[in-house]
């Protein structure tokens, strides 16, 4: 049998997608007021993207995408530069579609006058009553989706693009896919995440609960081991299942795909994140098995298709030599409440093991230094395989800053994982209203206290363009 796979990927050009913009009324017209201006092409729109969520609508700002799910947009491009901080849009969808949309960008810049500038962009997600659903910060890409809402988008996304530090371009992509009922019941496994505990589909030719996870991008996370789903389904001739695997060295990982081969053929290939070959299995019964001893810690990617455009319903089985065919993955993450508490939650722990969470602040000032605060250190004995806890840290300095919150878990083998949360501590904010006002906001302050207030015009653009370095 001819093994080679030719999965359908419904990818459309920037070129082809900015003329299908235009064709469903999304052509995002240049606003009244642009920070940067004229020579920007945010997504191909002509313009500078607004720079905040209530020019949405009057800028046009906005993608009416309802009923093309499924479709990937191919590379997009916008920009971030001086003065241009943040870029807004908003996206129409149907109650049972959703979208996955990351940005990627250069780690540097270089100005032409030679100055060097280290970039940091975040992504954030919005639902259509402006609650975030999801963001993405300290990652390149980005990543948000809104397979993370625990409700109903309401329609309408709204997307918000940061400068953080540094300036330049992104490259911005974004998939489209459904939910509803007959097109998989947005349970999990799709888009990056994990599959339910209970993974068992309908067992009909239907979309089955681990989609999307049509790419590698949004592949089904199944490195939490043993997996066993029952009654997933190549639910149409260009349907392809994805699952992404973890790989440690020194196991031997096990990959079995069973069906009933009298109503078509299904075949499953097996290569790593750089898409060299690790195995395959394109047999015509009804079982295919793949074996692969890792010698490397690696990510790779399961996929499961149809051979010569075949549908059918499969089962599938992922397991290690290791006791009880398992894997597990340690995680810790923190989230910070306010600036003296922070929400700890510990995954993937085994019961009865020793653990300790070491947490650390560490408070980054606007002149590039630092102050670093003591550790302290929380001891338990697992009882499950998650745990929480809340953390109180000390009240950091109350200047503008960056106040982190650092947690660490360890066990007796040494340290498992780490997470870190930052807020921003904001004290003043200025705005350019015009080319002759402009405001100043301060906040954050302390009572009965003396503060002076200095500020001055700077043309950022005449300082660049003249600055001269000896």
């Amino acid at each position: 049998m001819n093994n080679t796979k030719e999965p359908f990927n419904r990818k459309f050009s920037a070129g082809f997608l900015a003329l299908l913009l235009a064709l469903v009324s999304v052509t995002l017209v240049a606003p009244t007021v642009s920070a940067v201006g004229a020579n920007q092409n945010d997504l191909g729109s002509n313009m500078d993207l607004p720079d905040n969520s209530t020019s949405i609508n009057s800028s046009q700002a906005v993608m009416n995408m309802n009923g093309y799910a499924p479709m990937a947009s191919g590379a997009l491009y916008g920009e971030l530069d001086v003065g241009d901080d943040e870029d807004w849009f908003s996206m129409t969808l149907n109650a049972n579609e959703g979208v996955t949309l990351q940005i990627a960008y250069n780690t540097t810049y270089t100005s032409p006058n030679g100055s060097s500038y280290i970039n940091d962009f975040e992504l954030w997600i919005y639902d259509s009553s402006m609650n975030m659903i999801e963001y993405s910060i300290n990652n390149n890409p980005e990543v948000v989706s809104t397979n993370a809402s625990t409700g109903p988008h309401g329609g309408t996304v709204y997307f918000q693009i940061v400068r953080y530090s540094g300036y330049g371009s992104y490259t911005l992509d974004f998939w489209l896919f459904t939910t509803g009922s007959t097109s998989g019941n947005g349970t999990g496994g799709g888009n990056g995440t994990s599959p339910p505990s209970n993974c068992a589909g309908n067992g009909t030719l239907n979309p089955d609960i681990l989609e999307p996870n049509d790419s590698t991008a949004t592949a089904t996370m199944a490195s939490a081991l043993p997996l066993s789903c029952t009654g997933l389904s190549i639910d149409s001739t260009t349907d392809v299942d994805y699952f992404e695997l973890v790989l440690l060295t020194g196991v031997t990982y096990y990959v079995n795909v069973s069906f009933n081969s009298g109503n078509g053929d299904i075949d499953v290939g097996w290569d790593s994140a750089t898409g060299n070959f690790i195995d395959s299995s394109t047999g015509t019964g009804s079982l295919e098995s793949m074996t692969y001893f890792s010698s490397s810690n690696q990510t790779t990617y399961v996929d499961v298709y149809g051979w010569s455009s075949a549908t059918n319903v499969y089962d599938i089985e992922i397991s290690t030599d290791l006791p009880g065919g398992g894997q597990s993955f340690e995680t810790i993450s923190v989230e910070a409440s306010n600036l003296t508490t922070s929400m700890v939650e510990v995954d993937g722990i085994t019961s009865g093991t020793n653990y300790t969470i070491r947490t650390t602040t560490t408070q980054f000032f606007l002149n590039g230094s630092s102050l670093a605060g003591a550790a302290t250190a929380t001891n338990f004995t697992a009882n499950g395989t998650t745990y929480n806890m809340t953390a109180t840290v000390p009240s950091p300095t109350m200047v503008e800053s960056d106040y982190c919150v650092t947690v660490e878990l360890f066990d007796a083998s040494g340290s498992l994982s780490f997470d870190s949360d930052c807020t921003y501590i904001e004290m003043l904010e200025s705005s350019v209203l015009s080319t002759t006002t402009g405001s100043h906001s301060a906040t954050n302050l302390t009572i009965n206290t003396a503060y002076t207030l200095w500020w001055f015009v700077l043309d950022e653009v005449e300082f660049t363009n003249n600055l001269s370095v000896s």
